[in-house]
């Protein structure tokens, strides 16, 4: 999860919390909004990326065939693709991802 999307679900936890105090305290029936603002930060929480799991460590990189040029450096890139992760890297030419 990227850090605007952790940030949003903070604010939306925090959210239903006021939430949920103004509704306990008019009505009486705000453990609902609690429950939710609960659920929604012990998620945001136990989240494997904001916990900063290295997955990089167990990637299985796999060379897609795409070759671009890096027009900041000038130099030809490989495109390395992870199945498991979905994500995607760009190494210089003739370097292997797979060797560190």
């Amino acid at each position: 999860m990227t850090s605007n999307g952790r940030t949003l679900l903070f604010v939306l936890s925090g959210a239903l919390v006021v939430g949920g105090i103004a509704l306990q305290v008019t009505e009486g029936q705000g453990i609902g909004l609690f429950i939710l603002a609960a659920m929604v930060l012990i998620g945001t929480v136990f989240d494997a990326g904001y916990r900063g799991r290295n997955r990089a460590a167990h990637a299985r990189w796999e060379k897609t065939g795409e070759r671009e040029l890096d027009h900041e450096t000038g130099e030809i890139v490989e495109v390395w693709y992870d199945p498991v992760s979905g994500e995607r890297r760009y190494e210089s030419a003739g370097s292997d991802p797979t060797a560190s």
